[in-house]
């Protein structure tokens, strides 16, 4: 079980949301996958958190949901490489 309550299954449904372009994704979403993949998640400013990589660009969220899925797609960027690949699949 993860810090937040989640069981890996939990973040695998998110990634899954996140892969399947869903528009309903949440800030505590993305930092519970941040999170889950070690990368780090702050504040990043007045109104934004920051998820960032060691090695990769710096990913600006906006703290109103839900997320744009623009930003969801930076995330998912950051973190593809590091996701399972039996994640992957929609199905």
């Amino acid at each position: 079980m993860l810090a937040n309550g989640l069981t890996p299954m939990g973040v695998r449904k998110i990634i899954r949301r996140m892969l399947a372009g869903a528009k309903d994704i949440r800030v505590d979403e993305l930092e519970t996958v941040a999170k889950r993949f070690g990368l780090q998640f702050g504040p990043g400013g007045k109104h934004q958190m920051k998820i960032k990589r060691p090695g990769f660009r710096t990913v600006p969220i906006p703290d109103h949901e839900p997320v744009d899925p623009h930003y969801v797609e930076q995330v998912l960027d950051l973190v593809f490489n590091l996701i399972p690949s039996e994640w992957r699949r929609l199905k």
